[in-house]
């Protein structure tokens, strides 16, 4: 139980690093629509946005060259995994 609670605390506190990181620094992921990794958390989070096609009709990302797909596929999992994490983490402590 201890090395689970251990676990925990350091996905959150690597989720919190990564989190502000993307506040202070966006990145444009796509530069077609300008939509960056910040936008594309937020739609996770607030969106519930959890693959490429639900991204596209929230923001419009990833619907002209499609060269950011990969990128937007891999900041929506990480987000989705960080969500999950911190709901968890929530319903812990409660």
């Amino acid at each position: 139980m201890a090395l689970f609670l251990l676990i925990i605390v350091l996905i959150c506190s690597r989720m919190d690093h990564g989190i502000n990181k993307s506040v202070q620094n966006p990145m444009y992921i796509c530069i077609c629509k300008n939509v960056t990794d910040r936008q594309i958390r937020q739609a996770v989070f607030q969106q519930d946005v959890s693959n490429i096609r639900e991204l596209r009709a929230c923001l419009g990302a990833c619907d002209q060259c499609g060269k950011c797909a990969r990128d937007a596929r891999g900041i929506i999992r990480e987000a989705a995994s960080e969500k999950m994490m911190m709901e968890t983490h929530s319903a812990m402590a409660s």
